[in-house]
């Protein structure tokens, strides 16, 4: 904590109405400067791994990754217009810390997941992200509808209406992931829903292209219930994660509230006033 932010919780010092905007001020000035700090290092990150998705792509037998860290790194660098956008039309002001944990997701899921091809080499990766996912959705949609329903007399239950909203936010955003996917594995014969086992019969990831192995070991594989539930347990297992996580954080929100007698999250995303945008 800053001193700005200590002279602020010091409710025995009387400020002017002039000191407590220059204070506020001076901490909007410092939260600017982290965010644009940020910024430009991740987008360096993901540019640069674009560069290596497109260098990787004149390499036919690595198209179909190369095209997924392309598509990946592409979104993931432009972020910052994300951010612009939900604070101009959503009137949405996100913390450093916000952006910081959206950042590192991504980071995570493009650049560690498909540059550095953890989701091949470290078991479980993938249904690592997609916990992490429903645990971090959830905790942002429940700190925007906390603050909308903060000063709303008409919700009764406001702890409750965050959390329900979160609940059905955060695993619907899921399933539609599940959706995004499908569609793009479909159109460009990706692997981006992991259904391709990654044994000796994977082939790389093009879902365009015949797996590898002979007729025999194909058929072996796929004769056993670990070979042809394979794809489903995947999607499933995916949703069921996101899920899982998702209800671990409202409850733990609904605990911590209760414990602290008060909304802890309903001042980590606050929603401007429309006279003040």
């Amino acid at each position: 904590m800053n001193e700005n932010e200590k002279l602020l919780e010091n409710v025995d010092v009387p400020y002017s109405t002039r000191e407590l905007k220059v204070i506020q001020e001076s901490n909007k000035k410092k939260d600017h400067m982290i965010n644009l700090i940020c910024n430009i290092i991740f987008t360096v990150i993901y540019l640069s791994s674009l560069t290596y998705g497109i260098i990787r792509a004149f390499d036919s037998e690595y198209q179909s990754k190369a095209f997924l860290i392309i598509i990946e790194s592409f979104f993931c660098s432009i972020i910052p217009i994300g951010y612009f956008l939900v604070e101009k039309y959503f009137r949405l002001e996100l913390k450093p810390s916000i952006r910081i944990g959206i950042e590192i997701f991504a980071l995570l899921g493009s650049v560690v997941g498909e540059t550095f091809e953890f989701y091949y080499r470290v078991n479980n990766f993938d249904k690592f992200l997609h916990g992490f996912s429903g645990f971090f959705i959830a905790f942002i949609v429940y700190c925007i509808a906390a603050n909308y329903c903060k000063d709303k007399e008409d919700i009764k239950n406001k702890v409750l209406f965050a959390t329900l909203i979160s609940f059905l936010a955060s695993c619907t955003i899921a399933l539609n992931w599940e959706i995004y996917e499908h569609i793009v594995d479909v159109l460009f014969g990706t692997n981006m829903q992991k259904f391709m086992p990654e044994n000796y019969l994977f082939n790389g990831g093009n879902t365009f292209a015949p797996l590898n192995g002979t007729a025999e070991e194909i058929a072996a594989f796929y004769s056993q219930p670990y070979g042809y539930s394979y794809a489903l347990q995947d999607t499933m297992g995916d949703i069921t994660i996101a899920t899982v996580c998702t209800t671990i954080f409202n409850l733990l929100a609904i605990t911590i509230n209760k414990i602290a007698k008060r909304d802890v999250f309903d001042s980590m995303i606050t929603i401007r006033k429309k006279e003040n945008v």
